[in-house]
């Protein structure tokens, strides 16, 4: 981030005075690294511990996402009368500072979900390490996937699918990961469908995931 954040504990502390005024959340994970940033109108309501954090209401109809919630270890809030000004600016100085790529949980593309065979490999000296697990959901920039063991984020990954169309092999990289019952859902940013028309497929795969939704 450009600006310093001032990091609490996630979840809030019982005694964190939350106010009851509109302000602007970051997530944050154990590397105080930036997961979400959202405007909300009242931060009491959205973060206090026994209100609705879970599914706390934020500005412009959005949720706290539940990968965010599951992978955050800080939080940073402050007030902001317009807060939904503020959450832009912070998100635009988060794209200057990084590649002009975005907070993992603030997705410039719509999800469409879809469980389909997936296999991660993963880079273990010279050999590759293949761990079976099964798709989430897809976007344009990366899906989710749900594998029995976790994944460091910033590891790249070969992303092996069995798509209605057939197999599709694809580059990407682990940005985050949280526990889901007894596995675990890694979120990946895809780089490269690899193939004869990988993009191509990756593409009309998506179309007729936002068709059925």
């Amino acid at each position: 981030m450009v600006e310093r954040l001032q990091w609490r504990p996630w979840p809030p502390e019982n005694g964190d005075r939350l106010p009851d005024r509109p302000g602007v959340l970051v997530l944050g994970d154990r590397s105080r690294r930036v997961l979400y940033i959202a405007a909300t109108a009242n931060l009491r309501a959205t973060l206090q511990p026994e209100g609705e954090r879970a599914e706390g209401a934020l500005a412009n109809g959005q949720w706290l996402p539940r990968g965010a919630r599951e992978a955050a270890a800080v939080l940073h809030w402050e007030e902001a009368p317009d807060s939904e000004a503020r959450r832009v600016r912070l998100v635009e100085e988060y794209a200057a500072a990084n590649g002009d790529a975005y907070p993992p949980f603030n997705r410039r593309h719509p999800r469409f979900p879809a469980r389909h065979p997936a296999s991660c490999g993963v880079p273990k000296g010279s050999s590759v390490l293949h761990i079976p697990g099964e798709s989430t959901d897809f976007s344009q920039g990366g899906l989710g996937v749900l594998l029995p063991a976790p994944i460091p984020s910033q590891t790249p990954v070969t992303v092996q699918l069995q798509l209605p169309s057939g197999p599709l092999e694809a580059l990407g990289l682990v940005l985050w990961s949280a526990p889901q019952g007894d596995r675990t859902r890694i979120g990946i940013e895809i780089y490269t469908p690899l193939g004869l028309g990988g993009r191509v497929r990756w593409a009309r795969h998506l179309e007729s995931l936002a068709a059925s939704a």
